[in-house]
């Protein structure tokens, strides 16, 4: 998916605990964390199984929203 505009990390800790320091090194530069979206409990809940899945939102609104009002897609 590199070509499409998504790049993959492999991360060595857990889904868990590699989201806990993204949020701690994210909140560290000063960024702001929007939300933590844990797919796989959503699915959990609906009866269905999912491979750990979390999302974390994060940027800064000084940054952020110039880019959005030049291309409203950048959010």
């Amino acid at each position: 998916m590199a070509g499409r505009g998504l790049i993959s990390i492999e991360s060595r800790f857990g889904v868990g605990e590699t989201i806990d320091r993204l949020v701690e090194t994210v909140t560290g530069a000063g960024l702001r964390v929007f939300a933590r979206i844990d797919h796989a409990a959503g699915a959990q809940e609906v009866g269905a199984a999912l491979r750990p899945t979390e999302l974390l939102i994060f940027g800064h609104p000084k940054g952020g929203t110039p880019l959005m009002q030049d291309r409203q897609l950048a959010g």
